[in-house]
C-alpha cells in the first residue's frame, strides 16, 4: 500500500477497527486509513457525531502542555502576537495563549466542543467550521499557527499544510 504522506510503497496493515483499515508506513511512521472519507462526510461527522470526552476530562494535562507549547512558540518568534489554533477542542490552549498575551483565533469543527469552549470563555474568537471553509473566507496572516492532534484528521494533509503555510506571516511559526 502506498503511504498518503511520503508516497512510498512501505505501508502495512496495522489494524482493523470499526470497519476501517489502518495502515502504518514503515518509511515515515504515518498511520492512515485506506479509505479517506469525503469532506462532506467529515463535516457531517464533526457537526453531528464527534464526541471527544478525553478533551473534557484532561483539562489539567492539556493546560500544562499548552504552557510548554506557548513557551516554545515564543522562543521562535518572540515578537509574534497573532495565533491561529486549528482544532481548538474545548479551548484550553486558546485560554493559555491568551493569558500569555497572544491575540487568539480558533477553528473547531465539532459543534459539541465549540459549544463547550464558548460556554467556558465567551471572549475567545472561535469559529465552528472546517479548516477548508475557514481558509476559503480568510486571508489574515498569523505569527503562529498550531495544529495539535489535528493532522491525522485532515483528508488531504499535504494540501492542507500548503494552504496553512500561506497564512503565516514573514517570521511565522507552524507548530
Amino acid at each position: 500500500m502506498m503511504c498518503k504522506i511520503c508516497k512510498k510503497n512501505q505501508a502495512l496493515l496495522f489494524c482493523q477497527k470499526n470497519g476501517f483499515f489502518y495502515y502504518l508506513c514503515t518509511e515515515c511512521n504515518t498511520l492512515f486509513l485506506d479509505f479517506i472519507p469525503t469532506s462532506m462526510d467529515i463535516d457531517n461527522y464533526y457537526k453531528k457525531i464527534f464526541n471527544y470526552q478525553a478533551g473534557l476530562l484532561n483539562k489539567k494535562r492539556t493546560v500544562l502542555q499548552a504552557k510548554k507549547v506557548v513557551n516554545i512558540l515564543k522562543k521562535y518568534n518572540y515578537y509574534g502576537k497573532n495565533l491561529l489554533d486549528i482544532g481548538s477542542g474545548c479551548g484550553y490552549f486558546l485560554d493559555v495563549a491568551s493569558e500569555f498575551g497572544f491575540n487568539v483565533t480558533g477553528i473547531e469543527p465539532s459543534k459539541q466542543l465549540f459549544d463547550v469552549a464558548l460556554r467556558r470563555n465567551r471572549k475567545i474568537k472561535l469559529f465552528n467550521e472546517t479548516l477548508q471553509s475557514y481558509l476559503s473566507k480568510n486571508n489574515q496572516k498569523y505569527d503562529f499557527i498550531t495544529l495539535i492532534h489535528v493532522i491525522e484528521h485532515l483528508p488531504n494533509p499535504i494540501d492542507s499544510l500548503n494552504k496553512i503555510t500561506k497564512c503565516l506571516s514573514k517570521n511565522g511559526v507552524l507548530y
